[in-house]
C-alpha cells in the first residue's frame, strides 16, 4: 500500500512538469507529440471493442506557466531537516495550480455480458488547496476545473470535473 501511495505521489508531482514541457517544443516535435497515442490503462484484453481513447478535442484558455521554483519547493530543499519534515514539506509543496490531463476509464465490469465504454481523455487545471495541517496530519483538497475556449474565442465559466481529498 505504501509503495502505491509513493508511486501516485511521484506521478502527481511530475505530470505537470512533463505537460509544461510541451509548450517549449518546436513545431516538428509538437506534431510528433500530437500524433502519438497516449497510453491509457483500459480493457485492452477485449478483442471485440476498440479501446483507443476518445476526447480531448476542446481547447482551453492560454496559461502562463511559472518557470521559477515555488517558495514551498525552496523550503523543501533546506539542509538539516528530518525525513519526516521533508515528507511533510513535500506534501505541502503540492498546493497550487497545475495544467493536467486525465482519463475517464471503466476498470471493473460486474457481469459477464458487460462491455466497457471507450476511455475518454481530457485536460483541465488542477487546483490543490491546503485544508488542514496539524503537524502529523495534512489534508489537501484537489479540484480539476475546465475553462473552455468557445467558438467565439470567449472563455466559459469554470466547470468542476472532479474533486477529491
Amino acid at each position: 500500500m505504501k509503495n502505491s501511495i509513493v508511486y501516485f505521489l511521484l506521478l502527481f508531482l511530475f505530470s505537470p512538469s512533463i505537460l509544461a514541457e510541451y509548450k517549449t517544443l518546436d513545431k516538428k516535435s509538437k506534431k510528433i507529440y500530437e500524433s502519438t497515442r497516449q497510453y491509457t490503462f483500459s480493457w485492452l484484453f477485449q478483442d471485440e471493442s476498440d479501446m483507443r481513447p476518445r476526447g480531448g478535442t476542446t481547447k482551453g484558455q492560454e496559461v502562463n506557466l511559472s518557470k521559477l521554483p515555488s517558495n514551498e519547493w525552496n523550503h523543501l530543499q533546506e539542509d538539516g531537516i528530518s525525513k519526516f519534515e521533508r515528507d511533510r514539506r513535500a506534501i505541502l509543496a503540492m498546493t497550487g495550480g497545475y495544467r493536467t490531463s486525465f482519463d475517464f476509464i471503466e476498470t471493473v465490469g460486474f457481469s459477464s455480458s458487460y462491455i466497457p465504454a471507450v476511455p475518454y481523455q481530457s485536460w483541465g487545471t488542477e487546483y490543490v488547496y491546503l485544508i488542514e495541517d496539524r503537524g502529523d496530519f495534512i489534508s489537501l483538497q484537489h479540484i480539476i476545473v475546465m475553462f473552455i475556449k468557445m467558438p467565439d474565442e470567449s472563455i466559459s465559466d469554470a466547470m468542476v470535473i472532479k474533486h477529491w481529498r
